[in-house]
């Protein structure tokens, strides 16, 4: 069994140059030529103890405009936190209820420039909450409408939001993708031709989303290379699908194995499109020792089971691609040294790590290096 922890965090430091010119993030598709995409650590959020100590290795992020995080730990049914620039914790907002400033599920959050709110969607309460973000207190409450489960959402330039999240109102059925106003009303639902029919299942309906600059959304589902660009009227702008190998097609993902028999699969960790126009994918794809992270556990029940020794990502590596948002062309590609559980604002990638046997998360940057000899 092989167990990774972030002691090589330190020691993979990679050039980015954020500036203009050659292997730029951010600058014209011409400047990709001989770069190689890469993850760059930033820093790591979590404490050995206290309140900003994370409980679990699910979580999620959101990086703010004035250089804040906030994390959501899946152990904290209700509390979002607030951590520093440079990774400090600093306070918690919210707790776990139904009353003015609680949640039962404050799992997909994200900041809205439009307002200068943090918008919590809390699908078991069925409501959107808007946040003051220096003072943390509730500003708005709208209901929501009725969705099975929300996955992921974004906010777009004029206010309105785009959620992945299922639904069975006939209006809705078999699509993956939910326009709201402001308040959270629905607008439309869109972002699959034909309608997706069957059952529930992660590879076919959960979407990886981004915001195109021009205010039109990035959606992948998780099982395949396809992506595909949508505009808020529900027309179906672009698809951009690549055929290799290390990325097969499969009906449904499976990201936790369950023994040496039940294989990790690739699939869609996130989008990101940059101010230059490059549309940045990362896939996680599986390592060819993953049998090697297993253990063995005993469960409640008396059953031995398998199980991740560490945490889901560390069975993957990170490949990042870089295409031009027009063409889908390849302009840049390379690895990560570990998989990605999430893309988030600002070009950010994020993995839940031990760090002396202790859930943190590393926050990296997406960015490009020039090839050595290049």
């Amino acid at each position: 069994m092989l167990r990774r922890d972030a002691a090589w965090v330190g020691a993979f430091q990679v050039l980015v140059l954020a500036g203009t010119g050659a292997c730029s993030v951010g600058g014209d598709e011409t400047a990709c030529n001989d770069c190689v995409a890469e993850l760059e650590p930033v820093l790591l959020l979590g404490d050995h103890e206290g309140p900003g100590m994370f409980e679990s290795v699910l979580a999620r992020v959101v990086a703010l405009p004035d250089g804040r995080f906030l994390a959501y730990d899946w152990q904290d049914a209700g509390r979002l936190r607030v951590h520093a620039a440079g990774g400090e914790y600093l306070e918690s907002f919210g707790r776990d209820g139904s009353g003015p400033g609680e949640y039962r599920n404050a799992g997909v959050f994200f900041y809205r420039r439009w307002d200068d709110r943090i918008v919590v969607l809390d699908d078991r309460l069925a409501r959107m909450t808007l946040v003051a973000p220096r003072d943390y207190q509730p500003s708005a409450v709208h209901s929501l409408p009725a969705f099975f489960a929300i996955s992921s959402g974004i906010p777009l330039p004029d206010g309105r939001v785009v959620l992945n999240a299922i639904s069975y109102t006939e209006s809705s059925l078999g699509l993956p993708l939910h326009l709201l106003d402001a308040s959270g009303s629905r607008v439309r639902s869109f972002g699959a031709d034909p309608i997706i029919l069957g059952e529930w299942d992660a590879g076919v309906f959960s979407r990886k989303l981004a915001l195109a600059r021009n205010g039109s959304v990035w959606s992948a589902p998780l099982n395949r290379y396809v992506i595909e660009q949508w505009d808020t009227a529900g027309k179906l702008v672009r698809r951009f699908q690549r055929t290799v190998e290390w990325f097969p097609d499969v009906e449904e993902v499976n990201r936790l194995p369950n023994g040496p028999d039940d294989p990790p699969t690739a699939h869609m960790a996130g989008l990101w499109e940059d101010d230059g126009g490059r549309l940045w994918v990362v896939v996680n794809v599986p390592v060819t020792d993953w049998i090697e992270y297993l253990e063995t556990y005993i469960r409640h029940d008396g059953v031995e089971r398998y199980r991740i020794a560490t945490f889901p990502e560390a069975v993957y590596r990170a490949r990042i691609e870089v295409l031009s948002s027009e063409t889908g062309e390849l302009l840049a590609a390379g690895e990560g040294p570990l998989g990605v559980a999430s893309v988030i604002q600002g070009g950010y990638a994020v993995t839940p790590v031990l760090v002396q046997d202790e859930p943190h998360l590393q926050i990296w940057r997406l960015g490009l290096r020039e090839r050595e000899g290049g």
